[in-house]
């Protein structure tokens, strides 16, 4: 009895004009109702009836009163920031990521650019207590009478009926308690855990926590490494970085010692099941014919990735949906201005991959229409272009505590330089190209530190390394910066300029071959340019939505687009154009609202964070439009391929390569890219930002989508982009059984099989991920 009236009286606070008056009892509850409505599309509305009561059971259980300041605040504080995050992004917090930002100088810095929805927020919270407080002050004391004729007085209650009814309420209130108890019992713990949560609780949990997932552990293996590469040995037994168990660990020692352990694993393309290869195939004919007559020469390699830079957008083209978004924006009667306006928004992105507007191709190359990042988090996403594999599904750049499983191009590069018999002189500078050494270097004008960007870096092997760190070191050759920090993370492109040009020219200047990769970060949320920049309206408000955000996306694409000239501009100032390939690529996309409910690449499943741009660019290339759903897993072994059917390699270097392409998941788009091969689907998969609760699993073969949860807060998610590809109307559930239901009565049988067998392909690639990557955490 004494536990009944301890809920009687919490249950009396909640229905009592507390409930009213208490603001962080209103911060709990609207916090909670927002929870539930976010989720609504997928919940049975039968069940979510049924169980709603044990919804808020913790609320009630988990009850402080108003007098715990530091609770109040707490419940305030975090009640803010989800309808701030909701308002900014249309997501759902998710806490667990949400702190590992504020941990981080650089994710603070993210954070706070949301912080005007916050404090917007807060106001209507605080406006909404101040309002109930007026209403309920002026009930208490009169300022509301009601007419006396109206009033109803009942009769005194005498202390034997006060008796009575006390235990009735109390009898009312166990069947009821135990009812709900009982609920909470047979309820399925996903997603009514989850839903339950109480707002004060979750961040406490999350702010404590380790990230779990729904995957099984997988165990440790005892195999050896993996022996030798197809015969291939080096001269001193000693493996180089990124080849570290590519031979037995025999104990000798190394420049990486105890990398290789019996725990340790490499990639086989033999034992993969997924693998389809296309290396059997003849090249594309326009390549025939250009590599027959030896005009493509390959010296150097310039790997450019753009930052959060859609498919759609580099360039934007006439007729697209990008295109008819913006004159729709403008109104039908300003198509001849909109499409001026477009031809002068990205002329680089014109050139490099032909100039829509005007159906000219200034340069020649192989312009990929259909490819997928490996991730939406843009330093993993590196792993992929940087190194042809997957990246962790874990939150973050986890992968800096393990060895990547595959060497990157920077190692293989250097592996060139190794075997070469000449080389006690490889600085003499000889003049024969294909026995120049080769050097590396990454550059971005942001920061690396925050991110570990800086050991990832390292650990592909790159020689320097040029960020934000170095325009500010006082040490720094072009010290000091020209201009002030930009967005979060640093400055402007241009501040690396003289940096890039003394890269090149020490290059050629010492015969050396380069390998230069560099990052770009202003189309970066929040699109700050320059002040020197002229910024122009491509979004107008014909349409009547807000569309500022996108404008300045639009104009940091402008600047990026210069930028980028800028940079081929170099290669032409140093003489090397000729004989450099250019590989530019997008490390992620950006859904904007105008895209979906949601936007922003964190959590967010939109395929318009996914579809990048993918250009082999080189003037002596045909220009070629290869139609492929690749990932930029391709690029690397893409980059093998041309190295040696363009003869840019000695004998040595051609035999590694050749041995080394077979080695890579991706396939070389010098060929016709097999989609299926086998009845074996090419699949594509995608970790979502930030990289530990959301997998996307999409196959070459099908125009199918599923995104599926790694933790127990996400819905599993569909699209047939056939049919919806703008994914309007994905379809979610929180089970696999209900999403197939789902998937069969709105489309047909074989779209519910193919996601069956997506979700078993997933499962089985996550603890392949955990083997490769040597991850044996319990």
């Amino acid at each position: 009895m004494l536990v009944a009236e301890v809920w009687l009286k919490r249950l009396l606070v909640f229905g009592s004009s507390t409930l009213v008056t208490n603001p962080s009892i209103q911060a709990v509850f609207s916090s909670k109702t927002l929870h539930i409505s976010q989720h609504f599309s997928s919940l049975k509305l039968l069940h979510l009836i049924i169980y709603l009561p044990t919804l808020f059971a913790q609320d009630v259980s988990n009850y402080i009163p108003p007098s715990n300041s530091a609770f109040i605040a707490l419940v305030f504080v975090a009640t803010a920031v989800q309808f701030g995050f909701y308002m900014e992004t249309g997501l759902e917090v998710d806490w667990l990521t949400g702190i590992s930002f504020m941990r981080n100088p650089s994710g603070l810095k993210v954070l706070m650019s949301g912080s005007a929805s916050v404090y917007r927020a807060s106001g209507a919270m605080v406006s909404a207590a101040l309002a109930c407080l007026t209403i309920h002050y002026f009930a208490q004391n009169g300022g509301y009478h009601l007419p006396q004729r109206t009033l109803n007085i009942p009769p005194p209650v005498n202390a034997t009926q006060g008796i009575q009814r006390r235990h009735t309420s109390i009898l009312l209130l166990i069947i009821g308690l135990s009812s709900i108890i009982l609920l909470q019992w047979n309820r399925p713990s996903i997603p009514y855990d989850h839903l339950s949560d109480s707002i004060p609780f979750a961040v406490l949990k999350a702010w404590h926590q380790v990230q779990t997932t729904n995957r099984p552990v997988r165990q440790k293996y005892e195999t050896s490494a993996m022996g030798n590469l197809n015969g291939l040995t080096w001269s001193d037994d000693q493996p180089l970085q990124g080849f570290d168990c590519w031979l037995e660990n025999k104990g000798k020692p190394g420049a990486y010692p105890g990398l290789c352990d019996t725990h340790q694993h490499r990639y086989k393309a033999m034992d993969d099941p997924l693998k389809i290869s296309n290396l059997d195939l003849d090249l594309l004919l326009p390549l025939q014919q250009t590599f027959q007559k030896s005009a493509a020469n390959i010296t150097h390699i310039i790997l450019l990735t753009l930052e959060s830079t859609r498919d759609d957008v580099f360039p934007i083209r006439p007729g697209s949906p990008m295109h008819e978004r913006i004159l729709r924006s403008q109104g039908e009667n300003q198509r001849v201005m909109v499409d001026r306006m477009l031809a002068r928004l990205t002329p680089v992105a014109h050139k490099v991959a032909g100039d829509p507007f005007t159906q000219q191709g200034n340069m020649g190359g192989i312009s990929v229409d259909g490819a997928v990042t490996g991730s939406t988090y843009t330093v993993k996403s590196l792993l992929g272009s940087h190194c042809g594999v997957y990246p962790m599904p874990f939150d973050f750049l986890r992968e800096v505590e393990y060895d990547i499983y595959q060497p990157c191009i920077p190692h293989i590069l250097n592996l060139f330089n190794h075997v070469k018999d000449n080389e006690s002189d490889l600085n003499l500078g000889p003049t024969d190209v294909h026995s120049r050494p080769w050097t590396s270097a990454f550059l971005q004008s942001v920061e690396t530190y925050d991110w570990n960007q800086d050991l990832e870096i390292k650990q592909m092997g790159f020689d320097i390394l040029i960020d934000a760190d170095t325009l500010r070191n006082e040490t720094a050759k072009h010290y000091p910066p020209k201009s002030p920090v930009l967005n979060y993370f640093g400055y402007a492109e241009p501040e690396l300029k003289p940096y890039l040009k003394d890269i090149i020219n020490d290059a050629v200047q010492s015969q050396k071959r380069l390998f230069l990769s560099h990052l770009t970060s202003t189309t970066h949320h929040p699109w700050d340019v320059p002040s020197s920049f002229i910024k122009k309206e491509y979004m107008g408000s014909h349409d009547g939505i807000d569309h500022t955000d996108f404008n300045k996306y639009l104009n940091a694409l402008s600047y990026a687009d210069q930028w980028l000239g800028d940079v081929l501009d170099s290669l032409d100032e140093a003489g090397i154009t000729n004989e450099t390939l250019v590989v530019i690529v997008g490390d992620h996309g950006f859904p904007f609202p105008e895209d979906s409910k949601s936007w922003g690449v964190t959590g967010n499943p939109h395929n318009s964070a996914f579809r990048i741009p993918l250009i082999f660019r080189h003037p002596n290339l045909p220009r070629i439009q290869v139609t492929a759903n690749a990932s930029s897993m391709s690029i690397l072994p893409t980059i093998l391929d041309l190295l040696i059917q363009s003869n840019s390699l000695d004998k040595d270097d051609t035999s590694i390569a050749s041995a080394l392409i077979k080695q890579y998941q991706g396939q070389s788009l010098l060929r016709p890219f097999r989609n299926i091969h086998n009845g074996l689907q090419c699949w594509n998969f995608a970790i979502i930002a930030p990289g530990g609760s959301l997998l996307a699993i999409s196959s070459a073969a099908v125009p199918y989508r599923l995104i599926m949860p790694l933790t127990k807060n996400y819905e599993y998610r569909f699209t047939n982009l056939d049919i919806d590809p703008a994914e309007v109307q994905p379809l979610v559930a929180w089970s696999l059984g209900d999403l197939r239901t789902a998937v069969h009565n709105k489309y047909d049988p074989e779209a519910s099989s193919w996601v069956g067998k997506a979700a078993e392909v997933g499962n089985w690639w996550l603890q392949e991920q955990d083997r490769l990557w040597n991850n044996h955490d319990e």
